[in-house]
């Protein structure tokens, strides 16, 4: 192996972990909950039912994570298979819903 593709080569593999790290998401989850209730789970069941029009009772919250701006609820409502998302910031207020499935 010539003295350039040796460098190439060593360059390629001192660079490979740092190449390999951009792939990380831009968020990472704080906290992760499932089960979880309180008053930012509420509201999202409560805005989750009023966009598919069921009870709050038939929306299942499956996944609450924390991050550092605020909440993601996910949801599960009666005939979607996808489950619906909903954003509040640090201090509770909904700023989305929406559903993450096509159809």
């Amino acid at each position: 192996m010539g003295k350039p593709m040796r460098a190439a080569s060593i360059a390629l593999l001192t660079a490979l972990p740092l190449l390999a790290s951009c792939d990380a998401p831009a968020t990472t989850p704080m906290a992760t909950s499932r089960g979880v209730q309180g008053p930012i789970v509420s509201a999202c069941r409560a805005e989750v039912a009023r966009k598919v029009g069921v009870s709050v009772a038939e929306v299942r919250p499956v996944d609450v994570i924390r991050t550092p701006s605020g909440t993601e609820v996910r949801a599960l409502a009666p005939g979607r298979k996808a489950p619906w998302a909903c954003s509040a910031n640090r201090d509770g207020v909904i700023l989305s819903v929406l559903y993450t499935g096509w159809s």
